[in-house]
């Protein structure tokens, strides 16, 4: 991580909303990643949601 960069907490940018919502089996999806020790969010992949395992999945909203 460059020196210049401001470290913030994950609970800093993001806060917890529990809005659920069912997959639709033909609309495409991006599903992230967080890694761990500060190494950040990635997009795993994009698939459709007739190949998503679990149906009632949860929005998360950024605070900023």
């Amino acid at each position: 991580m460059k020196k210049d960069w401001k470290k913030y907490k994950i609970g800093d940018i993001l806060f917890r909303v529990k809005d659920s919502f069912n997959l639709r089996e033909l609309e495409e999806y991006k599903r992230v990643t967080v890694k761990g020790k500060g190494a950040g969010i990635s997009l795993r992949d994009t698939d459709k949601g007739l190949n998503i395992g679990t149906k009632r999945q949860f929005r998360n909203i950024s605070s900023i």
